[in-house]
């Protein structure tokens, strides 16, 4: 869960409205239907998280002293490996 940068007046509400994301989403889950919907946001979304090499090199030192194998800024768009099996309630 990622919360945009906001006021101090406004951190208290954004703060309880991503509390209540996440507990809708561990709730319910994603309809597939989400689930693309996102899948295909990140995919577009992740070429620009690390756009410069200062941002990659300092990605890769964090990645190294946290011992990360697989780092989020690291996967290609057009990587297939996320599915939706599992993201709705009941599925296992």
């Amino acid at each position: 869960m990622w919360i945009r940068p906001v006021a101090d007046a406004n951190a208290l509400f954004a703060l309880r409205a991503a509390l209540r994301e996440v507990e809708s989403l561990a709730k319910n889950g994603l309809t597939k239907e989400q689930f693309e919907t996102t899948r295909k946001f990140l995919r577009k979304y992740c070429i620009h998280y690390a756009e410069t090499t200062a941002d990659r090199l300092g990605y890769a030192v964090d990645d190294r002293y946290y011992d990360i194998d697989e780092p989020p800024h690291q996967v290609s768009p057009d990587d297939r490996r996320a599915h939706a099996r599992g993201c709705e309630r009941g599925d296992s």
